[in-house]
């Protein structure tokens, strides 16, 4: 079978012109894996103090990336500059302790963490939540596209509704796009819906088992790092509810209990016949915000294309982590990022100085986009897409990285976004010269589609890559490659332990980066326009682009 898979593929490659496939003594050395490990080594120490955007920590990041982008002799094409300055709105929340139920003649008070989570955006005067009824709602969505609407019939004005996590494929594979998450799924949508509708607030369900990859203990971390995040000038009103949080499984079922509810409410939200749920009880706190103002930089350089300047591939990583934690662990409080996400900082610096030394420029545009505030909401790529320096109808394709994993090469890469966009062929046919595998995303139920820097590209109809070597080593041993990565997901993933340290194994991360020069070298010197396999709103923006290209 491995002979028929390697054959079919030498037939695609010597198939494709038009994408000047390289062979792989074309690139298989150009990239030094020194280089990378001297980078994440240096972004990654505790001089550089978690890189959090607004901080000394961005302060030298920056400088340290536009110092090599200079030694290359990247282009600025900002005025000039390197950077695209922006400004931030960080919304710090400081949460209710308790939060009080009245059900029945029943008072009950539930604890901040162990039971719930909250918190407001508002940044002005506190908010007061007094007997506001909370109603089940299913899922909080409204698609018609899939005949569902969980609000029929019912008036939300100034109650709390309760939302199941995601939407109904992640449930029960018949419903939507099976567990491949739909928009509908995330909970900027849900929060939108409910507040359209004049809710007070939103609670999502979380279930801390099953295919999510979550738990209560990890929320329970994250909500400490739960500031909100917005990109420009605020409005003069908040325009969105006065509170969002999760309850735990156990608080739900024993509200719904409580209720007399004693049906399986996933069940119930997944019939057509579903109707929202009137607990019968109000609850009551206290909430409020305090609200600071930065600003932050992306950092652009530019290899000049030979032929069709104006059209441009762009290579993205995010430069900035979390900063200094508020809970040290044995007296370390720095959250380095060394994984996530200096390796893709690092490898997007050294793919710059192979582009710069090319004895013959590629002839589309390259740009290396360092965005910052990715851990915030992916603000710095949306603030590209939105303000582009070169016309987005004139970007080809985004080549992401985020977190390339430290162990043994890896034969097998997942591509979050292979299956949608058109441009499979020149990927997967890139890959096998280097002797990879390109597979789709195992899990699309967790949404990685829409959580890194690719995204806001893609919102804008500009098909993207993002693969991570992932399974099969190509050398080394098996049992360690996947200890390794199991071991950074479960330990290390947004915690002070995501270090840098002597022995960091570079295979895996040095082959990631040459799959990203060799896809993106070949799209720099093609003539395609990759476009969306799937009918729908991306495929909508792509094609007008394209008719004004």
């Amino acid at each position: 079978m491995k002979n028929i898979y390697h054959s079919f593929y030498g037939f695609l490659v010597i198939c494709i012109g038009c994408t000047s496939v390289k062979t792989p003594e074309d690139f298989s050395e150009m990239i030094d894996a020194d280089n990378i490990e001297r980078h994440i080594k240096t972004l990654a120490s505790d001089e550089y103090m978690g890189r959090r955007p607004g901080t000394i920590g961005e302060s030298k990041t920056i400088q340290y990336i536009q110092d090599r982008f200079n030694d290359y002799g990247l282009k600025p094409i900002n005025g000039g500059s390197f950077l695209q300055p922006f400004v931030i709105n960080e919304i710090k929340p400081v949460p209710p302790q308790k939060m009080n139920v009245e059900i029945g003649s029943e008072q009950i008070e539930y604890l901040l963490k162990e039971d719930f989570i909250a918190k407001t955006n508002y940044r002005d005067d506190p908010v007061t939540i007094e007997n506001k009824e909370l109603v089940f709602i299913g899922f909080g969505i409204v698609a018609p596209e899939f005949d569902w609407d969980d609000y029929q019939g019912i008036d939300v004005k100034d109650k709390v509704v309760i939302t199941l996590y995601s939407d109904p494929g992640l449930y029960d594979s018949t419903f939507f796009n099976g567990i491949n998450a739909t928009k509908y799924a995330y909970i900027e949508h849900k929060k939108k819906e409910a507040f359209s509708r004049g809710a007070a607030g939103l609670f999502t369900i979380f279930h801390d088992t099953g295919p999510t990859g979550m738990n209560w203990p990890l929320v329970q971390i994250l909500a400490t790092r739960s500031n909100h995040y917005l990109e420009g000038d605020l409005p003069e009103v908040s325009e969105e509810l006065l509170f969002s949080g999760m309850l735990s499984v156990e608080m739900t079922k024993e509200l719904l209990r409580k209720s007399g509810n004693k049906d399986d409410y996933i069940k119930n939200a997944l019939s057509k016949n579903f109707k929202p749920v009137n607990l019968g009880a109000k609850i009551s706190m206290t909430l409020s915000s305090e609200l600071r103002e930065f600003t932050t930089n992306n950092v652009i350089g530019m290899v000049k294309g030979s032929k069709r300047p104006e059209e441009c591939v762009i290579y993205t990583a995010h430069w900035d982590h979390d900063g200094i934690s508020e809970n040290p662990v044995n007296g370390d409080s720095i959250l380095n990022g060394a994984i996530d996400n200096a390796s893709g900082t690092a490898m997007v610096i050294e793919t710059a100085r192979v582009f710069s030394e090319l004895p013959k420029k590629p002839e589309r545009s390259v740009l290396f986009f360092l965005t910052s505030a990715e851990e915030m909401g992916l603000l710095g790529a949306k603030y590209y897409a939105n303000k582009p320096l070169l016309p987005i109808h004139k970007t080809v394709a985004v080549i992401n990285t985020d977190a390339s994993h430290a162990t043994y090469p890896m034969r097998v890469a997942v591509n979050v976004l292979k299956g949608h966009t058109d441009l499979d062929s020149i990927v997967d046919a890139s890959a096998i010269t280097i002797g990879r595998e390109i597979i789709p995303d195992p899990t699309p139920q967790i949404g990685a589609f829409q959580r890194s820097d690719h995204y806001p590209f893609v919102q804008k109809g500009v098909p993207g890559i993002w693969a991570v070597g992932g399974d099969d080593p190509l050398e080394g041993d098996s049992t360690e490659a996947m200890r390794l990565i199991y071991e950074y997901g479960s330990t290390k993933y947004h915690q002070v332990t995501d270090e840098y340290y002597e022995g960091f194994l570079m295979g895996n991360i040095r082959l990631d980066a040459t799959f990203n020069l060799v896809v993106g070298h070949n799209i720099a010197n093609s003539n395609i326009w990759p476009n969306w396999l799937e009918e729908g709103e991306y495929k909508v923006l792509r094609d007008s682009a394209m008719s004004i290209r």
